[in-house]
């Protein structure tokens, strides 16, 4: 059978250089995961989407967002909740999994940061793979291949062997709020 694949540690931590005033589309990250970002020098600003009713489910949130870009009647405000955060060399940004977002680069910049797949953030994961597969892959910005597999081994096991994990106060929930900012002084 042979050995198995190697922990994708490429694909779950990343650097990345930005060219003042470049900005992404709105997507979500690689496969529904959740990021983790901080900027060494320079400065972006991060803009967070969240749908404003809040009965409507995952499925509801892509239709509209097509109908917001392809329908100029209906503006942005009237299906979405913006939050924009400002980060620099002092912030380290924690967005939960499946979060619309954009983000323009304000200076040049370097920034690292990586993916993580959270065990209290599991189901959001997985609705943001199921969503980023049924959409072509055209609601991300990337795609790590690897990390379907690592998903999908991690899964196996929760089902077979349970998370084995007790609540604890030490362990970030991830369904708690939106994002979370540590600011370094």
């Amino acid at each position: 059978m042979g050995d198995p694949p190697s922990y994708p540690a490429h694909a779950l931590s990343w650097g990345l250089c930005g060219l003042a005033t470049s900005s992404t589309h709105q997507h979500r990250d690689s496969h529904g995961l959740p990021t983790h970002v901080a900027p060494l020098c320079g400065s972006k600003l991060w803009v967070l989407l969240k749908h404003t009713n809040k009965d409507k489910d995952d499925c509801n949130f892509y239709r509209d967002y097509l109908r917001v870009r392809f329908d100029k009647d209906e503006g942005i405000e009237d299906f979405f909740e913006s939050e924009v955060l400002y980060l620099d060399n002092t912030t380290h940004l924690v967005m939960k999994p499946n979060i619309l977002h954009y983000v323009l680069t304000l200076e040049h910049s370097v920034a690292y940061g990586g993916h993580f797949i959270p065990r209290t953030g599991i189901k959001a994961v997985i609705i943001g793979y199921v969503h980023t597969a049924f959409l072509t892959y055209s609601i991300t910005n990337t795609l790590h291949p690897e990390i379907k597999r690592l998903l999908f081994r991690m899964l196996l096991n929760w089902c077979f062997h349970g998370t084995k994990f007790k609540q604890s106060g030490f362990l970030m929930s991830l369904n708690a709020c939106a994002h979370y900012v540590v600011r370094f002084h």
